[in-house]
């Protein structure tokens, strides 16, 4: 045999070991690879369990921890982002991510109020 093939044997041996060591380590861990989206979760009006405070049909309820605050917000399918408590109201100004204060827009309905989904969003902050 050739060294150029003994060469390309050795080197296509090497890749192949190398490939089943990569796709062996990402099997065993795929359980502690983490879920990104596991801090927000889709809500809507049908199926939320409690008082449903706002004006659209359903939206994103997510919770990013800041620091020790828990940031709620909602983001509405029009692409809008609403604050839901003050740890996000200010997460949202210091950042500069033009979230929109809940109390202060249309998308609250005026008769209600949004503990419920606030408790709901709390049980997504994940750390």
């Amino acid at each position: 045999m050739s060294p150029f093939k003994r060469h390309l044997l050795i080197a296509v041996g090497i890749v192949i070991a190398l490939t089943i060591a990569a796709i062996t380590i990402i099997i065993i861990n795929v359980g502690e690879i983490s879920d990104p989206y596991l801090n927000e979760r889709l809500i809507d009006k049908n199926s939320f369990e409690g008082e449903w405070p706002f004006t659209v049909e359903e939206g994103v309820i997510r919770c990013d921890i800041v620091g020790q605050d828990k940031a709620l917000s909602f983001n509405a399918l029009d692409g809008s982002t609403y604050a839901l408590n003050d740890a996000a109201e200010a997460y949202s100004s210091k950042d500069t991510l033009g979230w929109q204060p809940t109390a202060t827009s249309s998308i609250k309905s005026t008769d209600s109020n949004i503990d419920d989904v606030i408790k709901s969003g709390l049980t997504l902050c994940i750390e």
